[in-house]
């Protein structure tokens, strides 16, 4: 039961990272609340990434490398339980 908790919560928020990644590329999306909550959600973590990984080429890779750390750490917790 803990265990689907767990993949519950990080896959959701994997996907939360997503959808705020592809929003990124269309501005009018941030008009709408429920994007607004993911960004309030998504972005802490982010900016605090980015203060270590500058964008390469112009290309902001912090979400992939957030979503690779959050799957590394569900792993992690997955084989412990």
């Amino acid at each position: 039961m803990v265990i689907k908790i767990i993949n519950i919560i990080f896959e959701v928020y994997m996907i939360f990272i997503i959808i705020y990644a592809v929003g990124s590329w269309f501005p009018q999306l941030r008009e709408y609340r429920f994007y607004q909550l993911i960004e309030k959600i998504v972005e802490p973590p982010l900016s605090l990434l980015r203060k270590f990984i500058p964008p390469i080429g112009g290309i902001d890779i912090t979400p992939a490398i957030l979503i690779f750390i959050l799957y590394a750490i569900q792993r992690l917790l997955i084989s412990r339980f």
